[in-house]
Protein backbone atom coordinates (compact mmCIF):
# COMPACT_ATOMS: atom_id res chain seq x y z
CA UNK A 1 0.00 0.00 0.00
CA UNK A 2 2.84 2.41 0.85
CA UNK A 3 4.47 1.80 -2.54
CA UNK A 4 1.35 3.08 -4.33
CA UNK A 5 0.81 6.15 -2.11
CA UNK A 6 4.39 7.42 -2.26
CA UNK A 7 4.52 7.94 -6.08
CA UNK A 8 1.04 9.48 -6.03
CA UNK A 9 2.13 11.86 -3.27
CA UNK A 10 5.19 12.98 -5.24
CA UNK A 11 3.09 13.43 -8.39
CA UNK A 12 0.65 15.70 -6.53
CA UNK A 13 3.50 17.72 -4.98
CA UNK A 14 5.13 18.10 -8.41
CA UNK A 15 1.90 19.34 -10.01
CA UNK A 16 1.16 21.79 -7.19
CA UNK A 17 4.66 23.28 -7.18
CA UNK A 18 4.99 23.64 -10.96
CA UNK A 19 1.66 25.29 -11.78
CA UNK A 20 2.44 28.97 -12.28
CA UNK A 21 -1.08 30.42 -12.30
CA UNK A 22 -4.67 29.72 -13.13
CA UNK A 23 -6.88 32.33 -14.78
CA UNK A 24 -10.63 32.46 -15.22
CA UNK A 25 -12.18 34.74 -17.83
CA UNK A 26 -15.93 34.51 -17.65
CA UNK A 27 -19.05 36.40 -16.68
CA UNK A 28 -19.19 37.00 -12.94
CA UNK A 29 -22.91 37.65 -12.61
CA UNK A 30 -26.11 38.79 -14.27
CA UNK A 31 -29.14 40.74 -13.05
CA UNK A 32 -32.29 40.56 -15.15
CA UNK A 33 -35.44 42.54 -14.44
CA UNK A 34 -38.62 43.12 -16.40
CA UNK A 35 -41.39 45.71 -16.30
CA UNK A 36 -44.86 45.40 -17.80
CA UNK A 37 -45.40 48.42 -20.05
CA UNK A 38 -48.80 47.38 -21.43
CA UNK A 39 -50.62 44.06 -21.96
CA UNK A 40 -48.22 41.79 -23.84
CA UNK A 41 -45.38 44.38 -23.82
CA UNK A 42 -42.43 44.23 -21.42
CA UNK A 43 -39.20 46.16 -20.87
CA UNK A 44 -36.35 43.76 -20.08
CA UNK A 45 -33.16 45.05 -18.45
CA UNK A 46 -30.09 42.82 -18.42
CA UNK A 47 -27.04 43.90 -16.40
CA UNK A 48 -23.94 41.75 -16.92
CA UNK A 49 -20.97 41.90 -14.53
CA UNK A 50 -17.48 40.80 -15.53
CA UNK A 51 -13.81 41.27 -14.73
CA UNK A 52 -12.52 44.20 -16.82
CA UNK A 53 -9.18 42.41 -17.21
CA UNK A 54 -10.91 39.33 -18.63
CA UNK A 55 -12.32 38.58 -22.05
CA UNK A 56 -14.18 41.21 -24.06
CA UNK A 57 -17.90 41.66 -23.48
CA UNK A 58 -20.17 40.07 -26.03
CA UNK A 59 -22.50 42.40 -27.94
CA UNK A 60 -25.76 40.53 -27.43
CA UNK A 61 -27.44 37.94 -25.21
CA UNK A 62 -30.22 35.51 -26.01
CA UNK A 63 -33.18 35.30 -23.63
CA UNK A 64 -35.49 32.28 -23.84
CA UNK A 65 -39.01 32.66 -22.48
CA UNK A 66 -42.21 30.65 -22.30
CA UNK A 67 -45.76 30.88 -21.01
CA UNK A 68 -47.82 27.75 -20.43
CA UNK A 69 -51.00 29.80 -20.05
CA UNK A 70 -50.53 31.64 -23.38
CA UNK A 71 -48.90 28.75 -25.23
CA UNK A 72 -45.76 30.77 -26.00
CA UNK A 73 -42.24 29.31 -26.25
CA UNK A 74 -39.75 31.66 -27.93
CA UNK A 75 -36.55 33.66 -27.56
CA UNK A 76 -35.27 37.17 -28.22
CA UNK A 77 -31.80 38.66 -28.56
CA UNK A 78 -30.98 41.79 -26.56
CA UNK A 79 -28.00 44.10 -27.02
Amino acid sequence: MKRILLPAFFAIVFILTHVSSALATHTMGVDMTYECISPGQYRITLQVYRDCNGVAMVGSHRIDFSSVQCGVNSSITVT
